[in-house]
């Protein structure tokens, strides 16, 4: 039997097709299957909610993705790497900000033994804030200014994670590919 909820199929036809995109860059924060889900659920509840029936809504996914972001940031029993927001200079030693500039075929070289799993491994270790900043930049696409909205922070600071998240994200694959190559 199915209920008759006034707007749901006009949410669900402008809504649904974000389902992939949301899911996986829930997947990558929640860190398991059932958290994603209930990530994923919770925010297409809350934008329903929020505005089910905004016709002239101009960005659907981002209000999804916006909605998804305060679900992250407001559980309590989140786990991550780190659970506090960490100064620039936490996040990265000085002696590795600029390490030393490979000579073209070495980085190549090296770029071929990184694999995916590496990659997913780096993107975990970041701290939320950044993972989330890079995967709704990298694999979702938004722009600075979206990101800044979905989360809810200046531009200023999406740039600064953005930034702090690639250089980690550098560092650890770097270091990955080297151990792989001795």
């Amino acid at each position: 039997m199915e209920f008759h909820i006034p707007g749901r199929r006009n949410f669900e036809a402008q809504t649904l097709p974000f389902l992939e995109g949301l899911y996986r860059t829930a997947m990558h924060m929640a860190g398991s299957k059932a958290e994603a889900q209930e990530v994923v659920v919770r925010s297409f509840v809350g934008a329903y909610r929020s505005g089910h029936n905004c016709e002239r809504c101009p960005n659907r996914r981002a209000r999804l993705f916006n909605t998804m972001a305060r679900i992250l940031a407001s559980r309590d029993d989140w786990t991550t790497t780190t659970n506090e927001t960490t100064e620039p200079e936490q996040l990265v030693p000085d002696s590795q900000l600029m390490p030393e500039p490979p000579v073209a075929d070495a980085v190549q070289s090296l770029l071929a033994t990184i694999s995916s799993e590496d990659v997913r491994s780096a993107l975990q270790n970041l701290p939320a804030d950044s993972r989330l900043t890079v995967l709704l930049s990298q694999q979702e696409g938004f722009s600075y200014r979206q990101i800044a909205q979905i989360t809810e922070t200046d531009l200023a600071i999406v740039r600064s994670r953005l930034h702090n998240g690639r250089t980690l994200m550098r560092i650890e694959l770097l270091g990955q590919a080297r151990r792989s190559e001795s």
